[in-house]
């Protein structure tokens, strides 16, 4: 399980029914709990996929919704969507 975080307008962009056949779901609760809602993100967690690198991530994401996150948290832990450094 991952997550990822992107511009409510990208979000806005991605197919529900991709989401879906990906095992990807808004992740309500962790919006909330990293302030998402108040800088205008949306985030989504994906289930399975539990060893995946930023790269698959970054691969993954564009394939699904057509952007670039705003973050991402792999293995728990958040990391910069470009660098892949733990912030």
């Amino acid at each position: 399980m991952w997550r990822f975080a992107l511009k409510l307008a990208d979000a806005a962009n991605c197919a529900r029914q991709h989401l879906l056949q990906a095992d990807v779901a808004e992740d309500f609760d962790f919006s909330s709990a990293v302030r998402a809602f108040h800088s205008g993100e949306v985030v989504f967690l994906v289930e399975g996929y539990d060893s995946i690198t930023v790269d698959q991530a970054l691969q993954f994401i564009r394939a699904l919704c057509n952007a670039a996150p705003t973050r991402l948290w792999l293995g728990g832990e958040e990391v910069d969507p470009v660098t892949g450094a733990p912030i």
